[in-house]
């Protein structure tokens, strides 16, 4: 499975975590489960920009899903996370989290992912 790498540059929640960092822990996450990682494409730095996030979306005929840092690094626009979720599951592709070690890909995971969130 290809997932390709989503991060952040900005700080999240009130906390930023180096972008190497991030690659690393899910470079090591991809590892583990034995997916293909694509190199991560990095959000904007403008308050809530989602613009890379979607465009990946729009790129899913390229790989399986996308692969987060962290669950916080979602969309802080409930409009946009339910989005995010729809374009995943009609699409059939994954969301995967590195950190929390978390997998969306149906109407539960994505239910699931909503109350952590």
């Amino acid at each position: 499975m290809k997932l390709k790498g989503y991060i952040f540059s900005r700080p999240s929640f009130g906390e930023r975590v180096p972008q190497n960092v991030q690659n690393l822990v899910i470079r090591d996450y991809c590892e583990k489960k034995k997916f293909d990682f694509l190199l991560s494409s990095t959000e904007y730095t403008m308050k809530d920009s989602t613009l890379i996030l979607f465009e990946l979306v729009k790129n899913f005929k390229h790989y399986q899903g996308i692969v987060f840092y962290s669950i916080l690094h979602l969309p802080i626009n409930k409009k946009e996370r339910y989005k995010l979720y729809r374009e995943t599951h009609i699409k059939k592709k994954e969301l995967h989290f590195s950190l929390e070690n978390f997998r969306a890909k149906d109407k539960h995971s994505f239910y699931e992912l909503e109350k952590i969130f």
